[in-house]
């Protein structure tokens, strides 16, 4: 799969087969070909269903971008360029011959150049005119959102010249423009914005029409309906409203003062027709709900009801146990739902099995009848045991919260890596209960978080933990037998500390046992038992 970047690159040198001879050996078309040779650029990057390789050519200012003065930048970014396309078109085609790049691509060699020099930059954006090409102003504001170039220039300036450059706003304004000013607003969330500036953000987030209903601008062939949190996320980080809501609730978490100077437009974001959109109010209902939960909660529960993807939100657990009391059935519903998805919505299951494992915990007897009569996908199991440790850890008696973990060790498919490793970290004292099944179900699969564990936990000594040792040693060499070799060097170690740990002639014999079978089962090598004897 290929995708075709401005201006030439292998699309038009794909279809050179095609043309007639005589028009591709003309001087013109030559030139074209070797300035991509020389001075384009390339991408490839994976994404399912295969590499994705992409071309652009840059600027042909790049390389001389130093020499030019103010005047020659205010001359390019003013002059009319026709035979250069439309914006928001990727296939570019030439309507007279020329070596220019994209507005796209020269809008970056601006960005880039002037960093270096906001100064200066500031100086040249004072001079243009309101109307330049939306990707050449959307440049200027991206460079001004940079933190060195904003504190340079200074707030007064930079509020000034973007007020210029949005001032004619309007419903179909350009997705870079628009873009543009809410990446400078979210980026400096503190900055003393006026009235107007807030006024054209609102304007943004309930007017623009980017996302159109039933249109999104991120799409991918695993998924055609558009119905997967992949596509909900990719939206909201690139759609104009939901960028605009974005921006707003990184003002409201420095602002919490403004809540009701916004309420009207989140209001209406919670109306939107877009999921998306939607999607993105619930980061400013974050913010809202430090100054006002009850607005906060009926926002986040009007989400709920349109798309129960929205479950996917980093902020979901505390709304819905602010919710649950009030609406139990329907937000069960809703995390069974999102529970039971297939494994590609990794981060969906594994933010409703964390809610319904703290439900689970705090009693609620219909969570407890669900989650306690299944088997666990590792994705569930993922959520529920990490809800579990982390209650464990704030509350070590907490039976609810044991119970739940040793009922989930032992009913999942696998035990997910990740969590191996996150037990194995902990502070001890580790329970000997859990430590137990992680040893059944991990032994041939997770060795060298176990090994390390084993190795470094040896001041745990008790007769369960030399228990949990000995299972674990036993288990490796009769894997190795059935053909799951261990290929951990450590490994050789455990039988040295077995044996040095043991306290009964019943425990010695049995690491003396241990000794024979890594041996019989090739899970020692002799020149590791060697160098473990020197020592």
């Amino acid at each position: 799969m290929k995708a075709y970047w401005p201006y030439w690159g292998s699309l038009q040198e794909a279809l050179l087969p095609a043309m007639d001879p005589a028009r591709s050996k003309s001087k013109a078309l030559q030139a074209v070909l070797q300035r991509r040779k020389e001075q384009g650029f390339g991408d490839v990057w994976y994404k399912k269903g295969g590499l994705i390789e992409s071309y652009t050519v840059r600027s042909s200012i790049a390389d001389h971008a130093e020499k030019l003065s103010d005047a020659a930048w205010i001359r390019l970014l003013t002059s009319d360029m026709p035979h250069l396309s439309p914006r928001d078109t990727i296939q570019q085609h030439f309507r007279r011959p020329g070596l220019e790049s994209s507005p796209r691509e020269f809008a970056r060699t601006l960005e880039n150049f002037f960093v270096t020099e906001p100064l200066r930059l500031a100086g040249i954006a004072e001079k243009l005119p309101e109307q330049i090409d939306a990707h050449y102003s959307a440049a200027i504001l991206n460079a001004f959102a940079k933190k060195e170039v904003f504190d340079a220039v200074g707030f007064e300036t930079v509020e000034a010249i973007a007020e210029k450059f949005t001032r004619c706003m309007t419903a179909e304004m350009e997705y870079e423009l628009a873009s543009g000013f809410c990446g400078l607003l979210i980026n400096h969330p503190d900055a003393p914005w006026s009235a107007e500036s807030y006024q054209r953000l609102r304007f943004l987030a309930v007017a623009h029409k980017n996302p159109q209903e039933n249109m999104y601008n991120i799409t991918s062939s695993n998924d055609p309906q558009n119905k997967s949190c992949q596509c909900l996320r990719d939206n909201v980080l690139n759609s104009i409203r939901g960028y605009a809501f974005r921006t707003i609730a990184e003002t409201l978490w420095k602002y919490p003062e403004k809540v009701e100077d916004w309420k009207t437009v989140l209001e209406h974001g919670l109306q939107d027709p877009h999921p998306s959109v939607r999607y993105a109010v619930i980061d400013a209902l974050a913010a809202v709900s430090r100054v006002d939960k009850p607005f906060a909660c009926e926002g986040y529960w009007e989400v709920l009801q349109q798309d129960p993807r929205c479950i996917l939100h980093y902020t979901s657990g505390w709304f819905i146990m602010q919710l649950y009391p009030v609406h139990p059935e329907e937000c069960r519903t809703c995390l069974i739902w999102a529970f039971e998805q297939s494994e590609t919505e990794q981060d969906l299951v594994r933010n409703a099995a964390h809610i319904l494992a703290e439900l689970c915990i705090k009693g609620d007897l219909d969570v407890h009848a669900y989650l306690f009569q299944r088997q666990y996908m590792p994705e569930q199991a993922y959520g529920i045991l990490d809800q579990c440790f982390d209650d464990l850890n704030q509350e070590p008696k907490n039976t609810a919260a044991k119970r739940l973990l040793l009922y989930t060790l032992q009913n999942c498919q696998e035990i997910p890596q990740h969590i191996v490793w996150q037990y194995c970290r902990e502070p001890g004292p580790h329970d000997p209960d859990v430590l137990r099944l992680f040893v059944e179900r991990c032994a041939n699969r997770a060795e060298y978080a176990l090994i390390h564990f084993f190795l470094e936990s040896r001041k745990e000594n008790s007769p369960a933990w030399w228990e949990n040792l000995y299972t674990f040693c036993a288990r490796a060499c009769a894997d190795a037998t059935k053909g799951y070799g261990l290929a951990v060097d450590d490994f050789c170690k455990l039988p040295f500390l077995l044996l040095e740990t043991a306290a009964t002639v019943q425990q010695r014999e049995k690491a003396l046992d241990v000794f024979d079978e890594t041996f019989r089962s090739n899970v020692i090598q002799m020149e590791n038992f060697l160098r473990e004897t020197n020592r």
